[in-house]
């Protein structure tokens, strides 16, 4: 599953940085595993990300 359409490749971060943006934590990603597939698809491998409720921790 993909949480984002192939388009979206991070290129732009590149953009960003050569037009004067500072970058921070590129070193890191952050990977969701809590999906499902979507039964409505909007591009390929289009997944449905499921959030736990709040904690009363």
């Amino acid at each position: 599953m993909s949480g984002v359409p192939a388009h979206v490749d991070g290129r732009g971060l590149g953009i960003a940085e050569a037009a004067g943006a500072r970058l921070i934590n590129g070193d890191r990603m952050r990977h969701y595993v809590k999906g499902i597939q979507n039964h409505s698809p909007v591009w390929a491998q289009h997944g449905i990300r499921i959030l736990p409720g709040p904690s009363s921790l």
